[in-house]
């Protein structure tokens, strides 16, 4: 269940960034190094702060596949925007 866990944290994480990307994708135009980093932060936040009022910080690793999957999904629908010159 852990495992099915991680998956799913990484895929909403990634499936959330891609989307708000592609809406703004014009404004984060050449930052794609700095969005990723600032979509990474904001979900080690979202997701620290929910594990907190939860009340369970054991599963902090799940944070990261998030934070991960937001960043990659973020900077992944920058770059193939940049490449199709929408």
């Amino acid at each position: 269940m852990t495992i099915l866990g991680a998956l799913f944290y990484f895929l909403a994480g990634a499936a959330e960034w891609s989307i708000a990307t592609l809406r703004t994708w014009h404004v984060a135009r050449g930052h794609t190094i700095k969005v990723m980093i600032i979509v990474f932060c904001e979900e080690i936040l979202l997701v620290g702060v929910t594990a907190y009022i939860i009340n369970n910080p054991r599963q902090w690793w799940l944070l990261l596949f998030a934070a991960v999957g937001g960043s990659l999904g973020a900077g992944l629908c920058l770059n193939l925007s940049k490449r199709r010159g929408q």
